[in-house]
């Protein structure tokens, strides 16, 4: 009796377990669906950032970025979930280079993607975000944020297409979600507070000057 108690026990855990593992599709493009590009920094402004569907963006956007769409393995994309903007962690396997050629602004599309921690059918907080991995020697979001001359950039909080894919607890189904709620974003290094400084300094000095 004792055996079969623990037995159930055990079961019933990973039954748990299992609910708590909703499915999506992160892939920034379904043909038809949407379509968003991911883009260098700004050829006029590097520190500029920007958000927002491009003319060439499904849906079309109004955004106009000036730096080229990225491509290929220099870039590194990842996908953060949390139950608010303000708890968010990374997804297992997110991390990936990004296409070329006609596809270039666009991520390499990884299987489907499971989310732990987060069930079929609910609809968490989800992020990406992109950097230059510098020749693949900055491997994380931790190590980019030593680094303020890394040019990096991240997409405006969104939430899934639907509810996570998978069977609920109560054995309800949902089809895996995508990410067409994103929009377009660009990468660009982070001004230096010593550089910030100086440009207050700046503009303070020609104000008294024209005050003159």
């Amino acid at each position: 009796m004792k055996k079969s108690l623990i037995i159930a026990a055990f079961l019933a855990l990973v039954g748990v377990n299992a609910f708590s593992q909703g499915t999506i599709r992160f892939v920034p493009n379904i043909t038809g669906s949407y379509t968003t590009r991911i883009y260098n920094r700004d050829l006029i402004d590097p520190l500029l950032e920007q958000h927002g569907n491009a003319a060439n963006g499904v849906p079309v956007g109004t955004t106009v970025y000036t730096g080229a769409p990225l491509a290929g393995s220099g870039f590194t994309t990842s996908l953060w979930v949390g139950s608010s903007s303000n708890a968010l962690a990374l997804v297992s396997g997110t991390s990936l280079g990004f296409r070329t050629g006609s596809a270039a602004g666009l991520w390499s599309e990884p299987a489907q993607t499971v989310i732990d921690g987060f069930g079929a059918g609910s609809t968490p907080s989800l992020l990406v975000r992109v950097w230059d991995n510098q020749g693949g020697t900055v491997t994380s979001w931790a190590d980019v944020l030593l680094r303020p001359e890394i040019a990096r950039g991240d997409s405006t909080i969104f939430a899934p297409s639907g509810g996570l894919g998978g069977t609920d607890a109560g054995g309800n189904i949902f089809l895996t979600p995508t990410l067409a709620n994103m929009r377009s974003f660009n990468i660009h290094p982070v001004p230096e507070p010593s550089i910030i400084a100086l440009g207050v300094l700046g503009l303070g000095a020609l104000l008294l000057r024209r005050r003159k």
